[in-house]
């Protein structure tokens, strides 16, 4: 009996660059990318920007990845995929 291998689903015929990718998310987040990539710490700054890391680790994006774009460390994205999470589990 012969192997079969799994079949892939097609790419999708327009890839967008990460900018977009990006704008996008914060477009749904509610801010600016300028105000995702900021060092403000207002908390309801902060709630949008964790929706931003969460949209865009669900968008495939690696938590480095995430990091470089908006200024911050891997770790801090890994806190803030975790920190949406938790308040869209709660509302």
């Amino acid at each position: 009996m012969s192997r079969q291998t799994p079949v892939r689903p097609p790419l999708p015929s327009t890839i967008c660059a990460p900018r977009d990718v990006l704008s996008d998310a914060c477009a749904t987040a509610g801010i600016s990318v300028t105000d995702a990539q900021g060092p403000c710490r207002r908390r309801d700054l902060a709630t949008q920007r964790f929706h931003v890391m969460w949209l865009l680790r669900r968008a495939g994006w690696s938590y480095p990845r995430i990091g470089r774009r908006l200024n911050r460390d891997h770790t801090a994205i890994l806190h803030g995929v975790r920190r949406w999470e938790s308040l869209s589990m709660a509302a």
